[in-house]
């Protein structure tokens, strides 16, 4: 009974050690500027920037000089659809062009997948420094970018195991 009590005292000082030593990382992201706090939910909303001066190489120039480092994508680009395509380990992104306007481009950022644990994105920490390092690649562009969020419908995979 006493081995019982020391294993559960124990896991629970493990698991409190490793969630004090993730918001240690995450502080340091959002002091860093690498990160901005949002509410969990930004998986599921779609952006769209719009901006001007923005045709498609210029928006692929910016997004290779963005600093993901930490967020452990690999990025490729597709001209014909025009879009970029960020892939990591458990989920991925993508930038896509929408239209334009009378010299306004609109591009549209989402992610596509993602591995949740009790309902929360396991890797929400480097999907956030991600968009966040869209959002400084647009601004990088216009100063004056329009960023509009709506929340996407997603389809989710349960599993009783």
């Amino acid at each position: 009974m006493w081995l019982a009590i020391i294993v559960i005292v124990a896991a629970i000082v493990i698991g409190v050690a490793i969630g004090l030593k993730q918001r240690q990382a995450n502080n340091k992201l959002l002091e860093e500027g690498r990160m901005i706090k949002r509410d969990i939910s930004f998986v599921e909303t779609a952006e769209v920037f719009t901006l001007s001066g923005a045709d498609f190489e210029r928006v692929v120039n910016a997004i290779w000089q963005a600093d993901f480092s930490g967020a452990g994508v690999s990025i490729e680009k597709d001209s014909a659809k025009q879009a970029v395509m960020f892939k990591a380990k458990g989920w991925a992104a993508q930038l896509y062009r929408m239209e334009d306007d009378n010299g306004k481009y609109s591009y549209c950022f989402t992610f596509t997948a993602w591995q949740t644990y009790r309902g929360i994105p396991q890797d929400h920490a480097q999907m956030n420094q991600l968009l966040t390092a869209v959002e400084k690649a647009f601004l990088s562009i216009d100063p004056n970018t329009q960023v509009q969020a709506s929340k996407i419908k997603t389809k989710t995979k349960t599993s009783f195991l």
